[in-house]
């Protein structure tokens, strides 16, 4: 049961606001995924209690929405999407194309390997971006306590995040 509660803080929302958005949700939940934004209509932008206390709006809160609200400006997620399908898909096809189970092993071992490099790549990317983005937005101490946070969570909860996230 994850539990998801609006959150009521003026400044937070004039914050947002003061970023560019004007219509979206904001909550904070204790999902172990983390805080996170999620866009089909409006936007959900999600932040953990734990790590920041956002009814008093903290300058690490606005951190975090800052950083999130620069995937979204960014489309980072929609852009992953599309860069991982577009490869499998030209593995896929250049498979098919060639009809030889020989290709097919190597083609699948080759796109084992591969993918996640490529995904890390751009997934490194976004991450720095976002995170130089609130430092503009908030400033250098937020961000660096926040990201301390975020390792310590991480580490704890999750052994293989050293190979695989920015923080």
């Amino acid at each position: 049961d994850i539990r998801y509660e609006e959150i009521h803080s003026d400044e937070l929302h004039n914050f947002l606001k003061n970023l560019g958005e004007r219509d979206y949700y904001l909550y904070e939940t204790e999902s172990q995924s983390g805080a996170g934004i999620f866009r089909m209509f409006k936007p959900n932008i999600y932040i953990i209690p734990e790590q920041t206390d956002p009814q008093e709006a903290t300058n690490e809160s606005k951190a975090v929405l800052a950083h999130e609200f620069s995937h979204m400006e960014n489309r980072d997620n929609l852009v992953i999407s599309i860069v991982g399908n577009l490869y499998i898909f030209t593995l896929t096809l250049s498979t098919v194309l060639i009809s030889n189970l020989l290709v097919l092993i190597v083609t699948s071992f080759i796109a084992l390997l591969t993918t996640p490099i490529i995904m890390n790549y751009f997934h490194h990317r976004f991450e720095y971006r976002a995170d130089r983005f609130a430092t503009k937005k908030v400033n250098e101490r937020a961000v660096q306590n926040r990201l301390r946070r975020n390792t310590h969570r991480y580490i704890n909860n999750y052994p293989y995040i050293p190979y695989s996230q920015t923080h």
